[in-house]
């Protein structure tokens, strides 16, 4: 035992660099996950107004009456101006949409042939989808009602009227914060996580070639001729590569505790399975320097396990 002690405090010392590589990534993982769990804008807004490029050819009822469905019903902030103003708005994507009540639409509404608002868009396909349909939901009760107006315009903006104050209430509630908070705080513990498996994985180069070394150096052969056993020898070095490289994981999981995650993340459960991954790595490692016959060898072999394996991991 004492035998085993003494090679993991050398390996652990000779493994300095690593040791130190590991607690700095740790603590930079996590100034990452506090950054992306404080980020509001992980969190979109649903309750913001969407802004909408808006045109009155008509100065009718009806598009009096669709601008207050619009504001009131959909939400939507109208932006007014003329074609060049709201071109240039909705290339730079200031707005969503230009939307466009054409000449004559009440009138062509009234006596039943065709008319339709018109929509100019980009290439934002949600708000296309979402501005496209409640565009001919209204249009389509408008021309209910205009059948009932029997092609009369005063009896048209009665109706229009009647219909906006007998129509439902619409109430919105905001998100809840304490459910964005969580789903931040998720994103931000998955990324971290992320990044401790693919930093974990090429810490694995810097272990290997030490074993590597000692192995070109004959180094292990002149400890075996110590009386030494090479299961004591492969006990303490990879004692020492588990606690330099389990050093970015206790970093980690203590501010993961610290910062209230453990509600979210069973850190206990978390912190098992990252170190049955760095038992991995360190098996990895003693494979790579045990068996490559060189230093560019272990890299390559290391960076594209490590790529492959996060790529396949989902990272």
């Amino acid at each position: 035992m004492r035998t085993i002690w003494l090679i993991f405090a050398n390996s652990l010392q000779r493994m300095r660099l690593v040791l130190g590589a590991s607690l700095a990534a740790g603590i930079l993982i996590c100034v990452m996950t506090a950054l992306l769990s404080s980020l509001a804008s992980l969190a979109p807004s649903f309750n913001d107004a969407v802004k909408v490029g808006y045109v009155d050819n008509d100065g009718s009822a009806l598009a009096a009456d669709f601008e207050r469905y619009a504001t009131e019903r959909l939400n939507l902030e109208l932006v007014e101006g003329d074609a060049a103003y709201l071109n240039n708005e909705l290339v730079e994507k200031r707005i969503s949409a230009i939307v466009e009540v054409p000449a004559g639409l009440q009138t062509a509404v009234l006596e039943r042939s065709a008319g339709a608002l018109r929509a100019t868009y980009m290439d934002d396909y949600l708000n296309k989808v979402f501005l496209q349909n409640y565009l001919e939901l209204y249009m389509g009760s408008v021309t209910t009602l205009a059948a009932a107006a029997q092609g009369d315009a005063q009896t048209l903006a009665a109706l229009l009227e009647e219909a906006r104050i007998e129509s439902a209430p619409v109430t919105t509630a905001s998100l809840d914060e304490q459910r964005v908070q969580k789903d931040r705080s998720w994103t931000a513990f998955l990324t971290g996580s992320g990044f401790f498996a693919y930093i974990a994985s090429l810490l694995v180069i810097t272990v290997a070639s030490l074993i590597y070394e000692d192995r070109t150096n004959h180094t292990f052969r002149r400890v075996q001729a110590t009386g030494v056993s090479g299961l004591s020898y492969v006990v303490g070095v990879c004692a020492a590569a588990f606690v330099a490289i389990s050093a970015m994981v206790v970093t980690f999981l203590v501010y993961c505790a610290l910062s209230g995650m453990g509600a979210l993340i069973p850190l206990g459960i978390f912190g098992l399975l990252c170190c049955a991954f760095v038992l991995f790595c360190v098996g990895f490692a003693l494979a790579c320097g045990l068996f490559f016959e060189s230093r560019q060898t272990i890299l390559w072999v290391v960076m594209a396990a490590a790529t492959i394996c996060s790529m396949l991991g989902g990272a």
